[in-house]
């Protein structure tokens, strides 16, 4: 490929890139955005040699070490990309939260390949992520610890995702989510929600920590649900269904206003792991408990940091599910 871009251009946007200035470093990016024809453009302002290119790390090291380098490192990725270079085609993950950078690059939109995006721990409300809509690939998405009160419709786009974590958040509603038919880990632990969209694929169910009355309906079908952390929610009743879900091995309620479950001989065919308060909700039968491998209750654990033991087990099985 030609490059197009002249010597004169090439000096002006390496010394606003170079400035350390976070405004001139979006102005220099912006114009190169503009002039940039090709992907030795890029090769040619950064004096990068193409050959020696595999991944982002090998693309950092032949970045200067200026401020905002980790910016500059993921705008250029994003453009090469667009470029269908064939090495950035390769890298599928993208962590940014590992990377120092303040503001997000304006052309991410442009990593439609994508197929697991991290954002935890990085964005706030005052920063658009409907670009993320754009990554219609995108498989497992993190957007945990942002302090995000609510999504953008541009995530409907997002059929495909498998895994999704908005935990530590104070969304009341997954409505950009609706359209989902493929979820299968969901982590909605601390947030504010009221209700959930039908996953009618769900395998686990971290809803921990929310304002959630009424279980969801569509949890009655939802025959490949193995984990189910519900407590912490105002619910009162637990649907007899629950009990009959054929492949439930882990279910919460602690610390929820449920009074009564029907344990009842041939329910819970799968169930090895059990959270629940003994002040509200009567243990269960024998033949129940010797098919347990884990039971918590208030009565059992007899000492009152039942909750800091439960939120333990919690972040454990989270851990592994990771």
């Amino acid at each position: 490929m030609i490059m197009t871009i002249s010597k004169e251009h090439k000096d002006k946007l390496q010394q606003l890139l170079c400035s350390g200035e976070i405004q001139s470093l979006l102005q220099g990016l912006e114009l190169l955005e503009s002039l940039s024809e090709n992907a030795s453009d890029m090769y040619y302002v950064f004096d990068i040699t193409e050959q020696a290119l595999s991944d982002l790390k090998s693309l950092a090291k032949q970045l200067p070490r200026v401020r905002y380098k980790d910016h500059i490192l993921i705008w250029i990725f994003a453009e090469l990309a667009s470029y269908k270079e064939a090495w950035t085609l390769e890298v599928t993950e993208l962590y940014l939260s590992k990377y120092n950078i303040d503001v997000l690059p304006s052309n991410l939109h442009k990593l439609s390949h994508l197929k697991v995006l991290d954002l935890s721990h990085f964005i706030s409300e005052k920063q658009n992520i409907e670009w993320i809509g754009h990554i219609s690939n995108l498989q497992k998405l993190n957007l945990s610890n942002n302090n995000l009160d609510s999504l953008p419709e541009g995530l409907l786009q997002l059929t495909n995702l498998v895994e999704l974590n908005i935990s530590n958040n104070n969304l009341k509603n997954l409505e950009p989510f609706r359209n989902n038919q493929k979820l299968q880990y969901l982590d909605a632990v601390c947030n504010e929600l009221i209700a959930i969209p039908d996953f009618p694929k769900l395998e686990v169910a971290y809803l921990f920590q929310n304002n959630i009355q009424l279980f969801p309906e569509f949890f009655k079908s939802c025959t490949n649900l193995k984990e189910l952390w519900f407590g912490r929610n105002p619910v009162e009743n637990c649907p007899n269904s629950i009990a009959h879900l054929p492949n439930l091995v882990h279910l919460s309620l602690s610390e929820s206003n449920i009074k009564t479950i029907a344990f009842t001989e041939g329910t819970f065919p799968s169930l090895k792991e059990l959270l629940i308060d003994a002040t509200e909700i009567p243990n269960p039968p024998e033949w129940l408990i010797k098919q347990l491998d884990i039971f918590v209750s208030d009565e059992a654990l007899s000492f009152p940091e039942s909750t800091n033991t439960i939120v333990e087990l919690l972040e454990t099985h989270k851990a592994e599910d990771y």
